[in-house]
């Protein structure tokens, strides 16, 4: 598919979308559907329960969230407030200069539950359901 033709391109090259484009999103979303689904599903919670939100990163940041959820991406957090920020790490990890933070941040760990997903068959099962586009 031509998003936008040579001449309308800063590169003077055709803007295309293939199959192999739509794909790797599919298999993108999927997993990260997945892994949130697991994740609430070992915490015993439902996205409706979550109050807060964070996306960061470049990606996190510049996601428009009414097509992460129409495409399947994100369950649809009904109750949670959403920040979105392009530097999220570094501002976590300059909280952590201050003694209060970090030791708020330590008593977090011992509450922190690894999830592996490497061969776990949950998560498989999971990212499988993720893959189709909802149907409109």
């Amino acid at each position: 598919y031509i998003v936008a033709p040579r001449t309308a391109s800063s590169t003077g090259k055709e803007i295309i979308l293939t199959q192999t484009d739509i794909r790797m999103l599919q298999q993108s979303k999927a997993a990260i559907r997945a892994t949130i689904d697991l994740v609430l599903r070992k915490s015993c919670s439902s996205s409706n329960e979550i109050n807060k939100l964070f996306l960061t990163g470049t990606f996190g940041s510049g996601l428009l969230i009414e097509d992460a959820y129409s495409i399947g991406m994100l369950p649809r957090f009904a109750n949670a407030s959403l920040t979105q920020s392009r530097n999220g790490a570094i501002q976590g990890a300059g909280l952590l200069l201050n003694r209060e933070y970090r030791e708020i941040a330590e008593q977090m760990l011992q509450q922190l539950n690894y999830v592996e997903l490497m061969d776990n068959e949950e998560f498989n099962q999971l990212f499988f359901e993720s893959l189709p586009f909802p149907s409109r």
